[in-house]
């Protein structure tokens, strides 16, 4: 591509193979003028002249292509990504790394501008467009919430008694920031930790009925990944969504024919529940949690095939978006 273009090293007098009506015949090079080159073609005894660019050129036909996508020289890198995320909210990460985020109010969206120009108004696209530029960033740290405004910061105008940049004295990858606008007291003394801690005994996790998914495209597909069939599961066989299981069974019976033996066909019923599931985004939507589930959620693990950035991961990470303790006059403290 512009400006290293690829082009045949030649000299006049050297013989070389074109491409003519379909077949490889051999030509005289005459004369060389900049990306130009003449040849003679001595059977049809004439003289043409050529870019040395030209895929017509049997020497670069034939030489394996080494392309990648425009804008993968723009992908960050995970080291960078990680440290980001230490200083700054998790939203602002694709801004520092050149990312543009622009409200269009004459659209109703959010528009999202990649650092070549790529321009995005939804999830699915710039997922893809993550996917493709092996882009350690991912679709987490964007949101097309019109209500969000990533780059504005609270600040109180009443006076400030206490405030602390990190309570958690560094113990988790995030600040935990903590205020007092009412007098100069702190909470009561506790211990902040980012592991879980058993009460009684130790936490057994049943690694033979951990299963793992194959996906490969970050599990878009929910009807065909495992960990999402899991969840899926979970809320077909839940008393909580009888109702709504009910009438997507009442609808599948109601596709076919009543001589028809596929309304019969429990696997094609199955499929038809995933489907409708995902549609009416019951589980995470890019890294969200739009709707509880009361039957639970089966996140992708260390036995799937997907990496971090698929959309089925999000509490394994941890804590990404910046809180505060703060104390209010009558209710004590909260976050």
């Amino acid at each position: 591509t512009y400006p290293k273009r690829r082009l045949v090293n030649i000299a006049v007098k050297d013989h070389i193979n074109i491409e003519l009506n379909g077949q490889w015949v051999d030509a005289i090079v005459s004369k060389v003028d900049a990306s130009l080159m003449r040849v003679f073609l001595p059977v049809i005894n004439k003289h043409e002249w050529l870019y040395r660019g030209s895929l017509r050129l049997q020497p670069l036909f034939n030489s394996p292509s080494t392309y990648e996508p425009p804008c993968k020289r723009f992908a960050s890198d995970k080291q960078s990504t990680t440290n980001d995320s230490k200083c700054c909210h998790f939203l602002l990460i694709p801004l520092n790394h050149g990312w543009k985020r622009q409200i269009r109010n004459d659209l109703g969206t959010i528009v999202y501008a990649s650092p070549c120009g790529q321009m995005f108004t939804d999830g699915e696209r710039l997922h893809a467009y993550l996917y493709q530029t092996n882009s350690s960033l991912s679709i987490r740290q964007f949101t097309f919430d019109m209500n969000c405004r990533v780059t504005q910061k609270f600040l109180s105008s009443t006076t400030v008694y206490v405030n602390l940049d990190d309570y958690a004295l560094g113990k988790d990858k995030v600040p935990l920031m903590l205020i007092n606008e009412i007098d100069s007291s702190l909470p009561k003394p506790f211990e902040y930790t980012t592991e879980r801690i058993p009460l009684t005994s130790d936490i057994v996790i049943d690694q033979l009925n951990t299963h793992g998914c194959t996906c490969i495209d970050g599990c878009l597909d929910t009807t065909k990944c495992v960990c999402w069939q899991k969840t899926y599961d979970g809320i077909i066989q839940s008393h909580y969504y009888d109702d709504l299981i009910g009438s997507l069974k009442e609808l599948f019976g109601q596709s076919f024919d009543e001589d028809d033996d596929r309304q019969n066909n429990l696997d094609e019923m199955r499929f038809f529940l995933y489907d409708a599931l995902s549609k009416r985004n019951l589980g995470y939507k890019h890294g969200r949690l739009l709707e509880k589930i009361h039957s639970g959620i089966y996140e992708c693990n260390g036995k799937c095939k997907c990496d971090s950035r698929c959309t089925n991961r999000c509490v394994q990470f941890g804590l990404n978006t910046l809180l505060q303790i703060y104390h209010t006059s009558e209710k004590g403290w909260g976050v």
